[in-house]
């Protein structure tokens, strides 16, 4: 299955499709293991004064949508848009 990662800025009603993604299920490890390595790279380049630990600390417990700053990010099926 094909799964979008929608970037959001806070009090935007509409989302950009920032990536895709493909996995057998919206819980699929390897999945989720690739959007957060593509949401990591953003996070960098976004804010790079952030510590490994505080970065690995926003991504405790991962499931595929992640708040950062003024930005919302979520994964969801290509279908569900």
């Amino acid at each position: 299955m094909r799964y979008l990662l929608i970037k959001t800025k806070a009090g935007s009603r509409r989302g950009t499709v920032v990536s895709y993604f493909l996995g057998e299920n919206e819980s699929d490890p390897k999945l989720l293991k690739e959007v957060e390595t593509h949401l990591r790279a953003w996070l960098d380049g976004y804010n790079n004064s952030l510590t490994a630990e505080a970065i690995d600390e926003l991504f405790k417990n991962f499931d595929g949508s992640f708040q950062y700053d003024v930005w919302s990010f979520k994964s969801c099926e290509a279908q569900d848009i």
